[in-house]
């Protein structure tokens, strides 16, 4: 296999020039996966706010069209000549064939970063999605459906670990994004009030809590930033608060899938301002190795 095209550095790279987190938009998406805009067009709105962009659109098992090596060579390549951090979005849990090509031919080290989100997990009832929830939160959908209407969450938060820890172990991961606790999982019951109301966070109780800190000490043990999604308005603040006791950091995301959304961090943004979270805690351009 021919190794990875270099990147191309010619313009004006933020990477070395912006040390201030608060000022970065790390997750968004353009024409290159399921966004509804050109990069070019994607960049500059996150510009006209003052917002350093980071272009992680979705690449390997999420995105057909970005899966070989020689696929994502371009797509870096493209970019690297732009404005823009470059990064790309993968699932976690991703075993697919593509991605452990990815892997082994060093392409994925030559992003400025990568995120690795929650989007499913498989449970024997069948496959939990992420998306159920965190459109509902955003406002697409009119109520909360999970995929799966019963299921052990030990089955879950134990899959969930798993798939984690293999993921960081195997991939350069800088971020988790949008990371949630869905309502159904917060206590025995299954019932919460959050699963009517979007606005409210689900209370977790001491088994949610124990799996919570779990996937915080993966964070912490591979230095992964936690995202603050304003999409979707996750993770929840009871989490954040317990992150930031434990010493983790933090990405700022708008998650912006249109144009008009590109550069929006400002839920991160408040809720840093509100639990007293200083900017030393934020991932910042300077941050990233080169």
């Amino acid at each position: 296999m021919m190794p990875p095209t270099p990147r191309i550095l010619s313009g004006e790279r933020p990477l070395s020039t912006h040390s201030d987190g608060l000022t970065i938009d790390w997750h968004s998406h353009s024409f290159f996966s399921d966004g509804r805009a050109t990069h070019e067009a994607m960049i500059a709105e996150a510009s006209r706010h003052g917002v350093v962009l980071g272009l992680s659109d979705h690449i390997l098992m999420d995105n057909r069209r970005l899966r070989s090596v020689e696929e994502l060579t371009g797509y870096i390549t493209a970019l690297s000549a732009l404005p823009v951090l470059v990064g790309a979005e993968v699932s976690v849990g991703d075993v697919s064939d593509e991605a452990q090509i990815a892997v082994a031919s060093g392409v994925l080290g030559e992003l400025d970063y990568l995120i690795a989100s929650l989007h499913q997990v498989d449970v024997p009832q069948g496959r939990v999605t992420a998306a159920a929830y965190l459109n509902w939160r955003f406002g697409m959908y009119p109520r909360y459906e999970p995929t799966v209407v019963e299921y052990d969450r030990r089955d879950y938060f134990d899959e969930w670990l798993r798939m984690l820890a293999t993921t960081l172990e195997a991939m350069p991961v800088r971020i988790l994004g949008h990371f949630a606790l869905f309502p159904e999982q917060a206590d025995a019951t299954g019932v919460s009030p959050a699963a009517i109301d979007p606005t409210s966070d689900p209370e977790p109780d001491s088994l949610a809590r124990e799996w919570l800190d779990a996937t915080i000490d993966l964070c912490l043990r591979h230095d992964v930033a936690i995202e603050l999604n304003s999409k979707s308005r996750v993770p929840h603040r009871q989490f954040i608060e317990r992150a930031a006791e434990r010493g983790t950091r933090f990405s700022l995301g708008s998650d912006a899938h249109h144009l008009e959304r590109a550069g929006d961090i400002g839920f991160g943004r408040a809720i840093l301002h509100e639990l007293g979270i200083g900017p030393d805690r934020v991932l910042r351009g300077t941050d990233l190795k080169r």
